[in-house]
């Protein structure tokens, strides 16, 4: 069977959406043109999601690091 993998990145990647939409949404409201308030909910949602899922593989590999450096 295999190793399952661990669901704090996924919870700390979601809040990360989360945060980082609203941050672009809140950017947007003050943007000019339309192409810049899609770029800020992008940007938004890609960071957030990206700092996010970052944030969890370190706080797992901390918790865990016999396990976070097996694979």
């Amino acid at each position: 069977m295999s190793n399952p993998k661990p669901l704090l990145p996924t919870i700390t990647m979601s809040l990360g959406i989360l945060v980082g939409g609203l941050i672009g949404a809140t950017s947007g409201l003050f943007a000019v043109s339309e192409a810049d308030v899609v770029m800020c909910y992008v940007l938004g949602f890609l960071g957030g999601a990206a700092i996010g899922a970052l944030v969890g593989w370190r706080w797992h590999a901390r918790r865990t690091p016999e396990v976070a450096h097996s694979e």
